[in-house]
């Protein structure tokens, strides 16, 4: 690990924000159809699939996260994880 090296803060206006999030999701047949469209709909990108689960994904402001998280409730998010907001300067 690195230790921080320099923390600033960046106008709200003037930045470019990003997370990064992994969500693990069951699969199931009757509904994997409707899963992939959610995924495609926020651009995910699935990285992980077993005959039980898929592994998605997706990259947005956090608002954008929490969205795709509460739209792939239905499904049943078995485990999710979130890098937390990163940004720079624009």
């Amino acid at each position: 690990l690195i230790d921080v090296i320099k923390v600033s803060l960046i106008d709200e206006k003037d930045k470019i924000e990003r997370e990064l999030a992994l969500i693990r999701v069951r699969r199931k047949a009757d509904s994997e159809e409707s899963l992939m469209r959610v995924v495609g709909v926020f651009k995910g990108r699935i990285v992980g699939m077993t005959p039980k689960e898929i592994i998605a994904e997706f990259t947005g402001q956090c608002s954008e996260i929490d969205s795709i998280i509460d739209n792939l409730k239905p499904y049943g998010i078995k485990e999710f994880m979130r890098s937390g907001p990163m940004a720079l300067s624009s």
